[in-house]
């Protein structure tokens, strides 16, 4: 079945969450946990490069991508996750969406920010240096639209989306963010944060300085103030 509503467009002309990459040295084990707090989840599959997931997904066309490898990693993706998961690392990726190809690069050259393009047919990434202030983000832009069905996005613990995620991060990723229009404002503690149509992300001091992380996410409910937090550390 498919879900009720329009499709994510495109190109929205506005930033928001797509996903979260969340590493896992045994993804059944994340499956078990994640399923066990009430959670739906879609099984993925075994990619040939070694890379295996499954995901959380939510109404606004949000995720959360749990990822692990199975057997060798076989090409430069996998080999970049095996060696995240070596070194202890769990809160892997942001993924962001929404502007098109040409409106990120202008932004990224106007800071002088080092990136990557990989083009494909069902989408575009932009990347960046694995040893870099921005490892830990990547934007993709869809050519295809995005449907979920409503199995996938209907979870019996009642959460429905990605209410907040906490990621370090420097000044210079601040900047970009504010030249992408995002509204801001100082949370409690006195951090900058983000506010997406499909959650707010919070820039929190680098502290691992050769690889940035995401360092926890909280899920919510559209119609109620409960809320689930998952470190990430």
């Amino acid at each position: 079945m498919i879900a009720t509503g329009m499709p994510l467009p495109t190109f929205s002309q506005e930033l928001v969450i797509d996903h979260v990459i969340s590493i896992n040295t045994n993804l059944n084990e994340a499956i078990d946990d994640f399923s066990k707090k009430g959670f739906s989840i879609k099984q993925g599959r075994l990619h040939e490069n070694g890379l295996i997931n499954a995901h959380i997904k939510f109404h606004n066309y949000s995720s959360f991508e749990l990822m692990s490898i199975e057997g060798e990693p076989k090409d430069a993706i996998a080999k970049e996750y095996d060696s995240l998961i070596k070194d202890g690392i769990k809160g892997a990726y942001l993924a962001f969406t929404g502007l098109t190809r040409n409106r990120i690069e202008s932004e990224l050259n106007t800071l002088g920010i080092r990136y990557y393009v990989t083009p494909g047919k069902l989408w575009t990434y932009i990347s960046f240096p694995s040893k870099s202030e921005f490892a830990h983000i990547f934007f993709i832009n869809y050519h295809i639209d995005q449907r979920f069905s409503v199995d996938e996005i209907t979870h019996s613990n009642g959460f429905d989306k990605i209410k907040n995620l906490k990621i370090e991060g420097t000044q210079t990723l601040i900047k970009l963010l504010e030249n992408f229009d995002l509204k801001s404002e100082k949370d409690t503690q006195g951090f900058v944060e983000f506010q997406t149509r499909t959650g707010s992300v919070t820039i929190m001091p680098l502290t691992h300085i050769e690889r940035p992380r995401i360092k926890e996410v909280i899920f919510g409910k559209q119609n109620a103030n409960d809320t689930l937090k998952i470190s990430l550390n």
